[in-house]
């Protein structure tokens, strides 16, 4: 399933972005968006391509630590 709502532009305003999508945070600056200042592809992409990646880890770590438990 695709998610719809993968990229920034699909929750902010043009020309607008969470000041989380900044290569460099500060206040505001989503406010001031160039392709050289904020990150364009969505954390959810991003995200599932990691755990894809490291799912053998992720594992790992969750099974040793539900045997501590």
């Amino acid at each position: 399933m695709e998610n719809e709502s993968a990229q920034f532009t699909d929750w902010f305003p043009p020309r607008q972005v969470p000041d989380s999508c900044c290569k460099v945070p500060a206040a505001n600056c989503g406010k001031n968006v160039t392709a050289a200042n904020i990150y364009q592809e969505g954390c959810v992409n991003v995200i599932n391509t990691w755990l894809k990646n490291n799912i053998v880890i992720v594992a790992g770590v969750a099974l040793g630590i539900a045997l501590f438990q």
